[in-house]
């Protein structure tokens, strides 16, 4: 018994302006309806053009009796009112419009990932870049985002264009980690007055060789000279 292989189930684009199928849109079809409704001169043809189908399609969305007197006189003749080509045409056309819901698949992810990598701001940390030529970044470092040319500047490994990038991942840990531009500058305003504190300590106790690293330990040192 010969078994059949499962077809490969195709990505659903779920946006019917992008379905190849459909001629006409709903909303092309609510405001064909309306001026065909409210038109006292009406022509098929001119209407088909400015919508780019044929005039059959036109006249069968304003007359919906007609469509269905059509497709009953098909089926009475021995077909059926959805065989409109060959076998082989059908084949054809099928497999042209799956290559073609591919490519928009591949561009509506493409379009979704420049979206989020727009949204990376300077001082954040990608704990994996993953690269279209099979590359993984780890601890990827930004340190600015050109958007309008849609470039990373990173740390250690130079420009990363949007292009290049299959997929990247970021914990919000890591994205709140002391590297964004009010962190930076709070750690040198930090430091400064670590370097202060510790100076100060010096000029009043000079035998205190070693002073310990937190600010609050030197500022405890500092309050216990005071009292003397």
């Amino acid at each position: 018994m010969e078994v059949k292989k499962k077809r490969k189930q195709q990505p659903i684009i779920g946006n019917p302006k992008l379905d190849g199928r459909r001629k006409l849109s709903i909303e092309d079809k609510e405001a064909i309806l309306k001026a065909y409704n409210n038109s006292t001169s009406w022509n098929h043809a001119e209407i088909a053009r400015s919508y780019g189908v044929s005039d059959t399609t036109i006249k069968y969305l304003v007359n919906p009796k007609m469509l269905k007197e059509n497709r009953q006189l098909l089926k009475d003749k021995g077909g059926h009112w959805k065989v409109y080509n060959s076998s082989e045409k059908n084949k054809t056309i099928t497999a042209k419009y799956r290559a073609k819901k591919i490519e928009i698949m591949e561009n509506l992810k493409k379009e979704n990932i420049f979206k989020l990598l727009k949204t990376i701001n300077e001082g954040v940390v990608i704990d994996n870049f993953h690269l279209k030529n099979g590359t993984i970044l780890k601890g990827v470092h930004i340190v600015g985002n050109e958007g309008d040319k849609k470039i990373l500047n990173t740390e250690a490994h130079g420009n990363i264009f949007y292009s290049d990038v299959k997929s990247f991942e970021i914990t919000s840990v890591r994205r709140g980690r002391d590297k964004t531009p009010i962190a930076t500058s709070y750690e040198v305003q930090y430091d400064i007055m670590l370097q202060s504190l510790g100076n100060t300590i010096k000029m009043i106790e000079p035998s205190i060789k070693e002073l310990p690293k937190s600010f609050d330990e030197r500022l405890d040192i500092l309050k216990s000279l005071e009292k003397k």
